[in-house]
C-alpha cells in the first residue's frame, strides 16, 4: 500500500514540473461568450495553461499570448490520450479502480500541465467515490499547490458532518496539522474537527486559518468551526438566517458543505420543510462525488420523513440507490426504503 501511495505520488508531481516532450501546435478550440448577450466566439489556438481564473492561449508561434477570463469560457475542445478516454470511459461506467490506472497512465503521458490538472481533478473524484479522504486529500493538495484557483474547489475533501477518521488517514493528519501549507492544516483540522485527543488543536488551527489569508481557505475554516454549534444544537433562528446569507455570498464552488451545514442547521431547529430542501440544493446544484451529496439526499428523505412526505423520501433514497449506490450512506438508503415500502 505504502508503495503504490509513493508510486502514484512520484506521478502527480509531474503535473508541477515542466513539459517533457513536444506539443502538437495549435490544435486546441475553444469557445467564450461574446460582447453580446447569447453570442458565442470560437477561437482556433494553442492553449498554454487553463486555470480557475483564466485561460492563456496563442494562435502563432511568433504571436503574443492573449487571455480570456475563465468565466467567459464556455468550452475547451483539445486531445486527449487514449488513457485519458479509457479512464472516463470506465469512471462513467462506474469502475472507479480501473479509472484509477488510466488516469495515471494518463498524466504520465501527458506533457501538458494545464491537463494533467484536469486529470487530476478525475483522480479525486475517483477517491472520494470510494470515501477514501486520504488519498484524496493528497491529490487535491497537489491540485491546489497546482492552482490555487481551481474551479473544482467542491471536491475539496473536508469532512462537514460529526465523523471521525481513523488509522493512517488520523496518524497522516497529526502531521499535517504542523504542515507550512494553509491546505493541509484545514484538511487535516477538519478531520480531527472532532477527534478526542486533537480536537483543541484542530480547533485552534481553524481559529488561525479563518483570520489570515489565502481567502478561500479562510472562508472555509469559518464555516468549519460552525460544525461545533451544530453538534452542541447551539443554533438559533438568527443564526440561520445570518448563515443563509453568508452561503450566498460564497463563490458557487465553496457553497456545498456551507449549503450542508445551514441544512443541518434546521434540522436542529426542527424545521424539516426548510431541511429538506436545503439538503437537496447540495446534489441537485453543487454535484460532486462528495460523500455529503449522497448524504445529503439521506438527511433530505428523513426530513421529510418527519412532517409525513413519505413516498417523496422513499424516491430519494431510490435516487442514493440509483445515483450513489458506491456511496457509505446506501446502506441506510437501502433500509429506510425497505421500511417505507413495509409500511
Amino acid at each position: 500500500m505504502r508503495t503504490v501511495r509513493s508510486r502514484l505520488q512520484f506521478c502527480f508531481l509531474l503535473i508541477l514540473a515542466g513539459s517533457r516532450c513536444a506539443v502538437a501546435q495549435y490544435s486546441d478550440e475553444v469557445v467564450q461568450r461574446g460582447s453580446t448577450p447569447g453570442s458565442r466566439i470560437t477561437v482556433r489556438c494553442q492553449i498554454l495553461d487553463y486555470t480557475g481564473s483564466k485561460l492563456t492561449a496563442r494562435q502563432a508561434a511568433s504571436s503574443k499570448p492573449f487571455e480570456i477570463k475563465a468565466s467567459n469560457v464556455i468550452t475547451v475542445r483539445t486531445a486527449q490520450t487514449t488513457a485519458q478516454k479509457d479512464g472516463i470511459k470506465a469512471f462513467d461506467e462506474g469502475k472507479t479502480r480501473d479509472a484509477e490506472f488510466q488516469f495515471t497512465e494518463a498524466i504520465n503521458s501527458e506533457p501538458r500541465i494545464w491537463m494533467r490538472r484536469e486529470i487530476l481533478t478525475m483522480l479525486v473524484r475517483c477517491a472520494l467515490k470510494r470515501n477514501d479522504y486520504l488519498t484524496a486529500g493528497t491529490r487535491f493538495q497537489l491540485l491546489f499547490e497546482s492552482d490555487p484557483e481551481t474551479a473544482h474547489m467542491n471536491l475539496i475533501p473536508l469532512l462537514w458532518n460529526d465523523d471521525i477518521l481513523d488509522g493512517e488517514t488520523r496518524t497522516v493528519a497529526i502531521a499535517w496539522l504542523q504542515d507550512e501549507k494553509p491546505i493541509a492544516r484545514l484538511l487535516a483540522a477538519s478531520w480531527l474537527f472532532f477527534d478526542p485527543g486533537h480536537s483543541e488543536t484542530a480547533f485552534a488551527v481553524l481559529n488561525e486559518l479563518a483570520r489570515t489569508p489565502p481567502e478561500r481557505i479562510r472562508q472555509l475554516a469559518s464555516w468549519q468551526r460552525r460544525r461545533l454549534q451544530i453538534r452542541s444544537g447551539d443554533v438559533t433562528d438568527f443564526n440561520l438566517q445570518r448563515w443563509d446569507d453568508a452561503v450566498d455570498n460564497l463563490e458557487p464552488a465553496l457553497r456545498p458543505g456551507p449549503t450542508f451545514l445551514l441544512s443541518r442547521g434546521y434540522v436542529v431547529r426542527q424545521d424539516f420543510e426548510f431541511a429538506a430542501a436545503t439538503f437537496l440544493k447540495v446534489p441537485l446544484i453543487h454535484d460532486s462525488e462528495h460523500p455529503i451529496s449522497a448524504e445529503s439526499l439521506l438527511l433530505a428523505g428523513q426530513a421529510l420523513t418527519k412532517i409525513g412526505l413519505r413516498k417523496d423520501a422513499a424516491k430519494l433514497y431510490a435516487e442514493i440507490l440509483d445515483r450513489y449506490a458506491y456511496a457509505a450512506v446506501s446502506s441506510e438508503a437501502r433500509t429506510a426504503l425497505d421500511q417505507l415500502t413495509a409500511q
